[in-house]
């Protein structure tokens, strides 16, 4: 991948970190994708399936309310989102000086 300014310069994606997030019986994890100075969330997992109805309506309501569950905590992540970049962007350039040669 290179970027639209400068043809000449490829970006490492890496994968940061991974969270899961639990509410009821259902369950997502989501991988924090970066590529340069963009941060990307990705569904890794989801279970159920986050397209799954249920086979009855007691099942449905369950379903959804998990689905809601999930969806609050995914928003509390969202707002703590920027300081744990921070973080993990600390955690990276360590590792990046070390790992490059020093011609780059």
């Amino acid at each position: 991948m290179s970027s639209q300014g400068s043809p000449s310069v490829e970006f490492s994606t890496t994968t940061v970190s991974s969270v899961a997030v639990q509410a009821g019986d259902s369950k997502i994890v989501i991988a924090v994708i970066k590529c340069g100075r963009w941060v990307q969330l990705q569904l890794a997992e989801s279970q159920p399936n986050l397209l799954e109805i249920g086979s009855s309506q007691d099942e449905t309501k369950k379903l959804l309310h998990d689905h809601e569950l999930l969806l609050a905590k995914l928003k509390d992540y969202k707002r703590e989102m920027p300081s744990k970049m921070q973080q993990f962007s600390s955690c990276l350039l360590p590792c990046a000086q070390i790992c490059m040669p020093e011609s780059i």
